[in-house]
């Protein structure tokens, strides 16, 4: 009977110990993201072709992206094309370098299609790095 008990209690250690490494794992979720990514919807939730549905503004018909200090919106990083998919991918550690290391993001998008606006009041960050902007009509 003993050694039932002690192999009962060993047995009940170790799944007490799995549990809460488990539960510490999932609660802790304080990874970081290495790539900044934003993808640009209308309103139907349809992708924004980057490379033609622009205003005629940039390189024909092409939407940029300019990731930006967020406490110094004039602190900007390059305009960037926005891709055929509405999506931009953008390294975290190359836009730090390059606004000397910042840590928030605001970003601009220019040449949107005519009638077309966007929540300009975004700000990403290595824990908050993906955002779905959708459109809103003007």
């Amino acid at each position: 009977m003993k050694k039932i008990l002690t192999s009962l209690a060993i047995v009940l250690a170790v799944a007490i110990t799995l549990c809460v490494g488990v539960f510490a794992s999932a609660c802790n979720n304080s990874s970081t993201a290495t790539e900044l990514t934003v993808t640009v919807v209308y309103p139907d939730g349809k992708a924004v072709d980057g490379t033609k549905d622009g205003n005629g503004d940039y390189n024909g018909n092409a939407i940029k992206v300019q990731f930006c200090d967020a406490d110094n919106g004039e602190n900007c990083y390059q305009l960037l094309n926005l891709g055929a998919d509405g999506k931009i991918t953008q390294s975290i550690s190359q836009l730090q370098e390059a606004l000397e290391g910042v840590e928030n993001f605001s970003l601009h998008i220019l040449g949107l299609p005519d009638g077309y606006s966007y929540d300009e009041n975004i700000v990403l960050s290595a824990k908050n790095a993906s955002v779905t902007i959708q459109l809103v009509k003007a």
